[in-house]
């Protein structure tokens, strides 16, 4: 197996993942109402199976050819090579996206933790501030305290 094979069947799979995660996200609650909340449940079962069983089989891609023109007649010279039609290919294959995929993932990935680092900061900002107040009354209530007992 080539690593480009592999590669593929990488990509494929985590696709086929990704679409089967958001399809569980689209019926989750009609779901749970009619079946309850342990099936539900179960459902997520599938993307991890989806995740552990080999890959799907390969379709071959698909190329649509031009259909050659019947009506057109060409003359050509005794004695010239004639060109053999060239085949329609694909512009690119998944294989040379999934380096572009995983940039934008990881851009993604890198742009939500630095998104949550700087949530988290704001939301404990009134607390640490409070923690620091309550440190420094404390400080001075302790040496207020040994200044009157004599310490």
């Amino acid at each position: 197996m080539s690593a480009a094979v592999l590669l593929q069947a990488w990509a494929d799979t985590l696709v086929t993942t990704g679409l089967l995660v958001l399809l569980i996200l689209i019926v989750r609650k009609p779901f749970a109402r009619h079946f309850g909340p342990r099936l539900t449940y179960a459902l997520w079962a599938v993307p991890a199976l989806r995740l552990v069983l080999p890959p799907l089989p390969f379709a071959d891609p698909v190329v649509i050819m031009p259909e050659p023109a019947a009506d057109m007649a060409v003359m050509v010279p005794v004695g010239l090579p004639i060109a053999a039609p060239a085949a329609a290919e694909p512009l690119w294959t998944l294989a040379e996206l999934v380096p572009l995929f995983f940039a934008l993932w990881a851009a993604g990935m890198i742009a939500v933790i630095a998104t949550a680092m700087v949530s988290h900061r704001r939301f404990r900002r009134p607390q640490r501030e409070e923690e620091r107040h309550q440190r420094c009354w404390a400080r001075r209530s302790s040496s207020s305290r040994s200044a009157t007992s004599g310490w």
